[in-house]
């Protein structure tokens, strides 16, 4: 039997969960299991090599982009707006004040069980159009997309 499926937590990793003390990291970070990392200034932490009911949950305090997520060492499996999962060393953004993961291990790999990840508004640049196609101007509001969870919105 599995250890969980996405959108089901066991009572155990909650417990876990409840017990994790919030500690701010400003600088790309390593987890251990049981961190709840608060992360500000576009970094990225690492998920440590998965345990069997591990886990580890963040959280990004600003509205930089760049912060997020990765598992050096497995795959990130049936998350919230991965589908089928990521490869190993494949950045999760957590892109918008307030966006947040509860990711736990099933001892080979990583899942998403909980949170909303959000990339926040990306707006290509007007040179990566094809088609002579542009964002607009003045009062125009510019083409941008972002992912939420297992949504794209345009």
């Amino acid at each position: 039997m599995p250890l969980f499926t996405v959108g089901e937590v066991l009572t155990s990793a909650l417990a876990n969960v409840l017990a994790m003390t919030p500690k701010a990291e400003a600088a790309n970070y390593t987890a251990s299991d049981g961190d709840f990392v608060i992360m500000t200034g576009g970094h990225v932490v690492t998920l440590p090599a998965p345990t069997n009911q591990s886990a580890v949950l963040i959280y990004a305090d600003d509205a930089n982009t760049a912060n997020g997520f990765t598992a050096a060492g497995a795959a990130i499996v049936k998350g919230l707006g991965l589908g089928a999962g990521t490869a190993a060393g494949t950045l999760v953004p957590l892109g918008v004040q307030g966006a947040f993961c509860l990711a736990e291990a099933d001892g080979t790999n990583w899942r998403i069980t909980a949170g909303n990840s959000d990339s926040g508004w990306i707006n290509p640049a007007n040179g990566s159009y094809s088609n002579s196609w542009v964002n607009g101007s003045g009062s125009a509001i510019p083409f941008g997309w972002r992912v939420q969870g297992n949504k794209v919105l345009l």
